[in-house]
């Protein structure tokens, strides 16, 4: 998180710079490898289904072992072969794109079902959005700068303060005093 803040700040990309939630995270992961898991459906029902009817699990979902890892590789897969990003080497939760000159264009960091994405004003960056978008249903999307209250990402709020060229990011765990 603080190298992709430093990037952020550094390259002055505060403008292109958006927080998103994606809905369903985990039933989005791939798909179940392994023995065949079933369960009952939940006390309040399923529309549609008949009561005491079990069903098939073919993805993870929240609450098994094997959901969490599903789901990061299903994101950092599309990240990296639709989106064209590469994972950088300090951390797996921070993808990197770049232009034909090996020069940072867009950064990605993930947290579960939470990212941030910052990077310059360009078709490039603003088709990768439109992908991302596309492809994962997001609750919340919004630009961090334009929201003078600041955005929430993993118990840290985050808040740029300023104008012009003095704008500034401030990090803080209020919820945590």
């Amino acid at each position: 998180l603080l190298v992709f803040l430093h990037c952020v700040i550094s390259f002055g990309w505060l403008d292109n710079w958006f927080s998103g939630d994606i809905s369903s995270a985990f039933l989005q992961g791939k798909p179940s490898s392994g023995q065949p898991l079933y369960m009952y459906q939940p006390s309040q029902g399923i529309p549609g289904c008949d009561k005491g009817q079990i069903f098939k699990l073919i993805r993870p979902v929240y609450g098994r072992p094997d959901a969490p890892r599903a789901w990061y590789e299903a994101l950092s897969g599309f990240i990296m072969e639709v989106m064209k990003y590469e994972r950088s080497i300090i951390d797996p939760a921070l993808f990197i794109k770049r232009d034909g000159n090996g020069n940072p264009i867009s950064l990605i960091v993930i947290h579960v079902d939470d990212l941030m994405v910052a990077g310059c004003d360009c078709d490039e960056n603003r088709k990768c959005l439109l992908l991302l978008k596309q492809r994962f249903p997001f609750g919340e999307w919004e630009g961090v700068a334009e929201k003078s209250s600041g955005v929430t990402y993993c118990g840290k709020e985050i808040v740029v303060v300023g104008n012009g060229n003095k704008r500034v990011i401030h990090l803080r765990q209020q919820g945590f005093v």
